[in-house]
């Protein structure tokens, strides 16, 4: 991981150094990795996704709406087992019933 930091956004020439800054950045670098990694249209590295979203605002949107919609299906996915469970325990009880 750190290599890839390291190429994509040349973490080890920052020289960002006062305060809780440099913690500040590798969370925001992990997160900009992540959402690199995430966008699957572009078969290509992490530094190569990056300098297109920085030349590509529609590609930029991409990847940003790609956090977006990776962050709202796990809120969805608990609803839809409940559910599950709900039909499945309601087609036990008629089962038994009948």
């Amino acid at each position: 991981m750190h290599w890839v930091l390291d190429v994509t956004f040349r973490e080890d020439d920052s020289r960002v150094r006062t305060g809780h800054a440099q913690a500040n950045f590798a969370v925001m670098r992990r997160h900009a990795l992540n959402l690199l990694r995430q966008e699957k249209t572009v078969q290509r590295g992490a530094a190569t996704k990056q300098l297109r979203a920085a030349l590509d605002p529609d590609y930029h949107e991409r990847v940003m709406r790609g956090a977006a919609g990776a962050t709202a299906s796990p809120s969805s996915a608990p609803a839809g087992r409940r559910a599950r469970r709900r039909r499945g325990s309601q087609e036990r009880s008629d089962e038994s019933s009948g």
